[in-house]
């Protein structure tokens, strides 16, 4: 049976879910430039090997307190949910980032920090993103190796 490809940002809403549906309506998506695709509150994102504009700090601004699902999906979008979330309810957030080597994992990171210290201090330039950053090579250290291989061998 032929398998009607839409562009749904949120998988849960497909008419009928399966393996099928699920991989054409992400192929379909990331040939309309959207690489980011919501499974409920969990994103996937698919690795577009280019940066996009998507990142420019006025995508922070527009995703600034906006409860999930009511915006395109977007990784800041996780980043701002995680971070008021924490305000509002004091409590520690997690954001678990897991994909196979060169998935775009590291890339991820550092755009959900960038976010996160722009919401921190409200838009303003900051040294403490650079400082945060800069741990990156620090942070792999506790990278896991996989049988695909090991980020230590990998440029930046």
């Amino acid at each position: 049976p032929a398998i009607e490809a839409s562009l749904l940002d949120d998988l849960c809403n497909l008419p009928n879910l399966t393996e099928e549906s699920i991989l054409a309506n992400l192929r379909l998506r990331f040939q309309h430039h959207s690489i980011y695709t919501y499974a409920g509150s969990i994103l996937i994102a698919i690795n577009p090997f280019k940066f996009l504009s998507i990142y420019n700090p006025k995508y922070v601004k527009k995703y600034d307190n906006h409860q999930l699902g009511k915006l395109e999906p977007h990784i800041f979008a996780i980043a701002d949910v995680a971070y008021h979330t924490m305000l509002k309810k004091q409590v520690n957030q997690c954001i678990v980032i897991s994909g196979e080597s060169g998935s775009g994992k590291t890339q991820s990171t550092s755009f959900l920090i960038h976010c996160l210290t722009a919401l921190s201090q409200k838009g303003y330039a900051s040294g403490v993103e650079r400082t945060i950053l800069g741990a990156g090579p620090v942070l792999e250290v506790g990278e896991e190796n996989s049988v695909a291989g090991s980020n230590r061998g990998r440029p930046p």
